[in-house]
């Protein structure tokens, strides 16, 4: 039985509780409250208590996968703003064809009248100038 549990911590399925006054930590199945596991005893040499008060659960597998994902997250944010910078500041086209595939308008190329050479009414070749 449990005599005075301190602290109380959680690991995937598991409940590990610090039984202060029994000197030890027990482990219990989440699904059923089973003892699973239980270790300590009463004294200063390795793996044993003087009426333990806390616990404190180390996940390095886990905390590295977090890290690894957080990583590569931030890089596929990083590579989509660098990617959308560039599409804003080439302002990139797409060729458009015919059905024969003849380009219709020449890639880059501005849409405005006049843009590939063409005098538009009133501009250019001194028409409309006063």
């Amino acid at each position: 039985h449990l005599h005075n549990p301190a602290d109380v911590a959680f690991f995937q399925t598991k409940i590990f509780v610090c039984d202060s006054n029994n000197h030890r930590i027990m482990v219990f199945e989440e699904s059923s409250a089973k003892v699973c596991a239980c270790w300590g005893g009463f004294g200063s040499s390795k793996a044993r208590f003087a009426k333990p008060r806390g616990l404190a659960i180390s996940f390095p597998l886990a905390a590295k996968k977090a890290k690894a994902a957080a990583e590569e997250e931030e890089k596929k944010k990083k590579e989509e703003a660098e990617m959308e910078a560039l599409r804003a500041a080439q302002q990139i086209s797409v060729p458009k064809f015919d059905r024969f595939g003849k380009p219709v308008q020449p890639t880059g190329a501005a849409t405005q009248p006049g843009s590939l050479g063409q005098n538009v009414e009133g501009q250019g070749q001194g028409q409309g100038q006063g």
